[in-house]
């Protein structure tokens, strides 16, 4: 999905379909290329959720691209009198 996100955002950005120009392209992949792409064009998606952006160059639109930060979410505080604390609270008496 990666690399497909440029190629779609270039193309309805020209004013044409993804779906029929680069439809035809897909179909010749392999099953797993098909289904991710059908997927994907049914989806409005940011270049940024995908680690794109689009920058304008001497040479027109460029777009760069920069692994996402996505860092583990924040952990769960351990809640010392909730439903699992009687069964550490066995163990430690054992």
């Amino acid at each position: 999905m990666l690399g497909l996100t440029p190629f779609l955002d270039c193309a309805r950005r020209l004013g044409y379909d993804p779906a029929l120009e680069l439809g035809p392209i897909a179909a010749t992949g392999a099953p797993w290329v098909r289904e991710t792409f059908e997927t994907l064009i049914r989806r409005e998606i940011s270049l940024a959720a995908f680690g794109w952006s689009i920058v304008e160059t001497g040479d027109g639109p460029a777009y760069p691209f920069a692994w996402p930060s996505w860092g583990p979410g924040p952990r769960p505080s351990p809640n010392p009198t909730g439903p699992r604390s009687a069964g550490r609270d066995r163990l430690r008496s054992a």
